[in-house]
């Protein structure tokens, strides 16, 4: 616990050490990094659910929750690393 509080307090203080500016710039930017990632995520949720729910309607959500508690588990880096090498395959 006390080295995660020094880890913190260190990054605040190499924070207060940017120039005001650079502050500023960052703690106006950070919103536009979030609404980005939700905005990659939200377009293959909403496919995904469309998909599911016209193959089972009464239980798009369960496989919904399936495929999410198995991203918990794999990782999404896992995954990613899945993709491209499919990609990769079709691609050659």
């Amino acid at each position: 616990m006390g080295d995660d509080r020094r880890a913190v307090r260190g990054m605040v203080a190499r924070f207060r050490a940017l120039p005001l500016a650079d502050r500023r710039l960052f703690l106006e930017a950070l919103p536009i990094v979030w609404v980005t990632r939700l905005g990659l995520w939200l377009v293959p949720f909403r496919i995904l659910q469309d998909v599911l729910s016209s193959s089972s309607p009464q239980f798009w959500m369960l496989w919904m929750g399936i495929f999410l508690v198995a991203l918990a588990l794999v990782g999404r880096e896992r995954l990613t690393l899945g993709v491209r090498g499919l990609v990769a395959k079709v691609v050659r």
